[in-house]
């Protein structure tokens, strides 16, 4: 990647952070910017990626007063594509990169330097793989009856005002298809944790249909991880 010098010197690219700022980015002789070396991307026990650790390890080779230009994509944790998408989109290895566990939402430019400065992350086993995809979609099945019955109370005060039928309607509909009991029963079928991302079934019994719902938001959805606003902490809990 070809980049240029600002009028003090300082070499800017707007694809990855300034080399200045980072302890893993330098320059050859041909003003080209190159990895001097590469980390490891942080894997679970079972050869997953861990989106906060990966986070932090990349806050240890930045300067932590750099602030990363605003825009954001989703980063895939499973990488590289080709890797899990030559299969095809009805493949175990396409499903399992595309695991919202595995999506986090950070700067294009963190994005970008996570691919340059970190070696490519093993495949897991199709086993693991498998069974992640598998306790994805118990969580997001979870999640959208959790956040059915939640919102059950809201959505029928708004039926008031269409009508005494409209709202007898909805309210038939509420009572069999957003109960705290489709919850449960939900639950009751799942299949326990092997891989480590669906939670403890006792443990979100334990927490009611809101906060399990809370808690399952968390691994339905691509977290939305931002270098500044944690490498602080993160680097001075590592030092």
């Amino acid at each position: 990647m070809k980049v240029q010098a600002d009028n003090e010197g300082r070499v800017a690219s707007r694809h990855l952070p300034p080399v200045e700022s980072s302890l893993l980015l330098a320059l050859d002789v041909k003003n080209r910017v190159r990895a001097i070396d590469k980390i490891d991307v942080p894997l679970d026990e079972f050869g997953v990626p861990r989106p906060l650790e990966y986070l932090e390890a990349l806050a240890q080779t930045l300067d932590p007063s750099y602030i990363l230009p605003p825009d954001k994509n989703v980063h895939h944790l499973a990488y590289p594509r080709l890797l899990y998408t030559k299969r095809g989109s009805r493949s175990v290895q396409y499903k399992y990169r595309e695991t919202t566990a595995l999506m986090v939402d950070i700067p294009i430019q963190l994005h970008n330097y996570g691919h340059w400065v970190t070696n490519d992350p093993p495949m897991p086993s199709y086993e693991v793989m498998r069974l992640r995809v598998k306790e994805q979609n118990q969580i997001d099945r979870l999640f959208k009856i959790g956040q059915a019955v939640v919102s059950a109370p809201r959505w029928l005060d708004q039926m008031i005002g269409e009508g005494v039928q409209t709202y007898r309607t909805a309210q038939d509909y509420a009572d069999i298809h957003m109960t705290e009991a489709m919850f449960y029963d939900y639950l009751d079928k799942c299949s326990d944790p092997v891989v480590g991302l669906m939670p403890d079934r006792g443990e979100l019994a334990s927490l009611g249909v809101c906060e399990a719902t809370r808690k399952l938001g968390a691994l339905s959805a691509a977290r939305a991880l931002c270098l500044n606003r944690e490498s602080q902490e993160m680097v001075r809990r590592a030092a």
